[in-house]
């Protein structure tokens, strides 16, 4: 039992470590999530989310682990919107949990990531790394934004060169257009 304890501390550590926006959290907030997040290893070919499908958990993969994020087309076809690793997150990052996924991710290189409840993300209010980050309640927009470059391979990794942050409110459409188009 001991040496579970031992084992599952140490891989929390190395989640901790190795992704880069668990790694901006001040000791604060990891209090807050890392008791209700569990290391999961993640299979090449598994789906970790579909797209309509409640949003439970978020993921922050570390080590080597990819995920795929894509959107399905009405044609069939799909295309691939975001490639998520060790500087990242998936699942439920931009609407908290509120609102269905919207992309498909797949897992592209198996490996581990750190899986947290959005009821613990939810209930952990602190500041991010681009400062607090609000939830329109009409419909569940974050304010967060993305960096946006050009992306380039360092090494065995992908970077980012020539990045910019966007704030995501410079982006959000009016509440009178999300009540124009909402059917409730």
């Amino acid at each position: 039992m001991a040496e579970t304890l031992t084992t599952e501390l140490s891989r929390s550590d190395e989640a901790f470590a190795g992704n880069q926006l668990l790694s901006t959290f001040a000791d604060e907030a990891r209090a807050l999530i890392e008791p209700f997040g569990s290391v999961v290893q993640l299979d090449a070919g598994e789906v970790a989310l579909s797209r309509g499908e409640q949003v439970l958990a978020s993921l922050f993969p570390f080590d080597s682990t990819m995920i795929s994020m894509a959107v399905e087309l009405e044609s069939g076809r799909s295309v691939e919107v975001a490639l998520i690793g060790r500087r990242g997150a998936v699942g439920g990052i931009i609407s908290c949990g509120q609102a269905p996924a919207f992309t498909r991710a797949i897992v592209l290189v198996g490996g581990p990531a750190l899986r947290v409840p959005m009821k613990a993300l939810e209930d952990a209010k602190f500041d991010t790394v681009v400062g607090p980050v609000t939830l329109r309640g009409i419909d569940n927009q974050s304010s967060m934004g993305a960096w946006v470059g050009k992306l380039v391979q360092k090494g065995a990794a992908g970077g980012m060169s020539d990045w910019k942050y966007h704030d995501g409110t410079s982006y959000m459409p009016s509440e009178a257009d999300v009540k124009a188009v909402r059917k409730d």
